[in-house]
């Protein structure tokens, strides 16, 4: 279902940051266990909301709730989410369990951006509104 509206996406923190959404071993590089449920997770809402793909330029507004009040890169760990909600056009989506509510992760998909930091909650959260442009 391709979609023109505002989609609202309310996330559970990510388990890591994007520096440790992978690791090497035995002449490969696999994706972490716990990258693939969180990516399963958000895959799951996406079905559940019907399979929505915004196909034009996106406006990502961040409303992120950290579960403590360490200090946190918002590149590192907003890879991990743009990734869970994005599949590269080479793959369909739900392959490794990625969504597909965006076309790609790209400044092409994504021209602007913009961060709030919420005070910690428990377990953390991040919201994220996802506006055509």
């Amino acid at each position: 279902m391709t979609t023109d509206k505002l989609i609202r996406l309310v996330l559970p923190w990510p388990p890591t940051s994007g520096n440790n959404q992978t690791r090497a071993g035995r002449g490969r590089v696999y994706t972490t266990d716990e990258i693939k449920t969180y990516r399963y997770i958000i895959w799951s809402m996406w079905m559940r909301d019907g399979k929505p793909v915004i196909e034009v330029p996106v406006s990502l507004s961040w409303y992120l709730s950290p579960p403590n009040l360490r200090e946190y890169d918002f590149e590192n760990y907003s890879k991990v989410i743009k990734d869970a909600i994005s599949a590269p056009r080479s793959k369909k989506a739900g392959v490794n369990g990625r969504a597909l509510y965006l076309l790609g992760d790209s400044n092409k998909h994504i021209p602007r951006e913009s961060v709030v930091w919420g005070v910690p909650v428990k377990g953390g959260r991040a919201v994220v509104e996802v506006l055509p442009l």
